[in-house]
């Protein structure tokens, strides 16, 4: 009788091995790998009860081994680390070697990082060529010579905050868990962040991707509960505090934000060339050009739930108790502006959202089609925390050069209807003077700027132009571009708001055009005309590229797994394509205001604005509602959705658009 101890216990689940029979639960030492197949014959055994093992051993199939190899890997207590119970197994002969070696069975290690590492998001973003085993074992190697060298803390290398920042985004529950649990990537990041204010090459505001890089893996790994420590609160702060204070000086967006119509031409724009900030790395063994992430956003999203968490901190300033108690009370003293009511609501509930965690899912099971190399099972898996960061994916693989053609990984930059609804956060703003002062004495340290936050609360509402209608033009400023200062829209313009739709006058071309609204909570996206117009035909590319299953190499032998024949991950012979559905919207108008409660308090603005197809940049134009505020100004705010936040820029609109004006940040969540 033939016993196998593996991982120190043996379940009914490994049943599959034949002629072997299994005890319930057997009790073994932790280290051990196999407890009665001897790599060497033992003292007491017998030649011919040698014989008997070594034949049983033969009589295991590769497939059998791979079994065994993943089961003892596959387990709530091997989760965490690399997969290093292997090695043990590898030494138990020769045949198994060759067996379970990454060379002759990526597939093995292909279950492995599928065990290990979350995957939902790389099969939404990704084609088959991306899955294969061969890319996916390659991508576990990667990975966890990255998280080594986190988990030992004595290097620093740009490569390793790639890998960071795309496991994040890619992350489900189990990314983060292996970042956190086993490579230590929070004692990391604090580590690094007071490391890098030293001299040297990677130190802040010298090294712009790294500076990049390192801010979004501070947003995407945080939380209020790790910013109620003062002193990292504090240093946190401080280093954010340049890219938000003197943002103008740091890229903002991924194109120039004056251009609407996009790619750009060359040949025919008079500015000039923009040179975006872009890298090329190797993702799941393929060579992948991305945009570097925006450090503006970034630093005001930590600077904004830093002062968040001071608010919740510490209490109001007794001055505001001389402020009315409520509207009521304000109205019956006829007083105009800020109650204790609305202060309390700004500096306790008035909140942006953070970055959600995600408890890991691990399973156990041995996915027969995960060993497919066309890319495994590709059921539809319900999207979670990844699928936040889906549109910031799309923006980094297909947003890198405003001069190209749309790359072959492109899809949705803005999701349709995401902007339809009630939005409060607060906008940051230095001192007039110190702001002058900053623009005209480069040399003047940011820090030196004092930030003031005022809040901000708006109820918007989206407006498609669809298919066949055509949009209004956009709009040209007065040195002949496209004009980002009136939101690109047309000057003089009149919006006529109807019950389900609004009508867009312009008086340059004497033509109106008909949006339809978005209704976020109807049984229906719009109104009958709306939906009558919503008929359309998909829209394709050159799909003549796509591989079916007949096109990979479904004979995988212990000789032959892992081998280069003819595969889809293969670069030189293959491609990507994309295949786009239309939505039917050809442009998208965005109007709104602020609630008749929020503008008592704050001042009453209208808002009105547009979205740009090729990235999804935003702009909204605020005004002040009661024309005798004007003295308000009207300021252009400038972002993209983050999830749930709109995070980004504002700058008033009395000074040119190729001028620097007076600017900050702002961040508002969705309710």
């Amino acid at each position: 009788m033939l016993f196998i101890l593996l991982n120190g216990a043996c379940h009914e689940r490994c049943s599959f091995l034949p002629g072997v029979r299994w005890g319930r639960k057997m009790e073994a030492r932790r280290s051990q790998v196999m407890d009665y197949i001897p790599i060497s014959p033992l003292r007491q055994a017998s030649h011919d009860c040698t014989i008997l093992i070594n034949r049983t051993r033969a009589r295991f199939s590769l497939d059998i081994w791979e079994r065994i190899a993943f089961y003892l890997v596959a387990s709530d207590g091997t989760f965490h680390g690399p997969p290093k119970e292997i090695c043990r197994l590898s030494l138990v002969s020769r045949d198994v070697y060759n067996a379970i070696n990454m060379q002759n069975n990526t597939r093995l290690y292909a279950r492995i990082f599928r065990f290990k590492f979350d995957t939902a998001a790389i099969e939404r973003r990704f084609s088959q060529r991306w899955l294969t085993p061969r890319c996916l074992a390659s991508e576990l190697v990667k990975r966890f010579v990255a998280l080594k060298r986190i988990r030992g803390h004595r290097e620093f290398q740009t490569d390793d905050l790639w890998t960071c920042y795309l496991m994040l985004s890619e992350n489900d529950g189990r990314n983060e868990s292996q970042l956190f649990n086993w490579a230590k990537l929070q004692r990391y990041l604090e580590q690094m962040l007071v490391h890098r204010l030293g001299s040297s090459p990677f130190s802040w505001y010298h090294d712009p991707i790294s500076d990049a890089l390192f801010s979004w893996i501070l947003w995407m790994s945080n939380s209020r509960e790790k910013l109620r420590d003062v002193n990292y609160s504090h240093v946190l702060g401080h280093i954010m505090h340049p890219f938000v204070a003197i943002g103008h000086h740091y890229p903002k967006t991924y194109a120039p934000d004056p251009k609407f119509h996009l790619p750009m031409h060359p040949e025919h724009d008079s500015e000039p060339l923009y040179q975006p900030r872009a890298v090329e790395i190797i993702h799941y063994s393929h060579n992948l050009t991305l945009a570097v992430p925006l450090v503006t956003s970034a630093a005001v999203l930590i600077t904004t739930l830093c002062s968040e968490v001071y608010q919740d901190l510490n209490p109001i300033q007794e001055s505001m108790h001389e402020l009315p108690a409520d509207r009521d009370t304000a109205n019956a003293l006829d007083i105009i502006g800020a109650t204790v009511q609305d202060v309390v609501e700004f500096h306790s509930h008035t909140r942006i959202h953070d970055p959600g965690r995600c408890r890991p899912e691990i399973s156990l099971h041995f996915d027969e089609d995960q060993g497919d190399e066309s890319g495994g099972s590709r059921d539809e898996i319900p999207p979670g925390n990844s699928s936040g960061y889906d549109e910031d994916w799309v923006r980094l693989v297909s947003c890198y050069n405003p001069y190209g053609d749309n790359p072959s990984l492109r899809g949705r930059v803005f999701q349709i209807g995401s902007l339809a609804g009630s939005w409060e956060g607060r906008f940051l703003f230095p001192d007039f003077i110190n702001h002058i002062g900053a623009t005209m004495n480069p040399h003047l340290h940011p820090n030196s700027m004092r930030l003031q936050q005022r809040p901000l609360y708006w109820d918007l509402e989206e407006h498609h132009c669809l298919n066949p209608d055509q949009p209004i033009p956009g709009g040209i400023d007065e040195i002949g571009g496209d004009d980002v200062l009136n939101a690109w829209l047309p000057r003089g313009i009149t919006i006529h708001h109807l019950e389900d739709a609004i009508e867009v006058f312009d008086p340059n071309t004497n033509h109106t055009v008909r949006y339809e609204t978005f209704l976020p909570q109807g049984p229906v996206s719009y109104s009958k005309v709306g939906c009558e117009k919503l008929e359309q035909p998909w829209i394709s590319g050159d799909c003549d590229g796509e591989v079916s299953q007949d096109d990979t190499n479904p004979d995988l032998g212990p000789q032959n797994l892992g081998a280069s024949v003819t595969y889809i991950d293969n670069d030189e012979e293959y491609h990507d394509t994309v295949c786009h559905r239309s939505s039917g919207v050809s442009d998208i108008i965005i109007t709104g205001k602020t609630s008749q409660r929020h503008g008592d308090a704050w001042g009453h603005f209208t808002l009105v604005g547009r979205v740009r197809s090729w990235d999804g940049l935003i702009t909204l134009l605020r005004i002040p509602r009661d024309p005798e505020q004007r003295y308000n100004g009207q300021w252009i705010f400038k972002g993209y959705l983050h999830d749930r936040n709109l995070v980004g820029r504002w700058r008033e609109t009395s000074t040119p658009a190729d001028m620097i004006g007076f600017e900050g940040g702002f961040v508002v969540g969705k309710n």
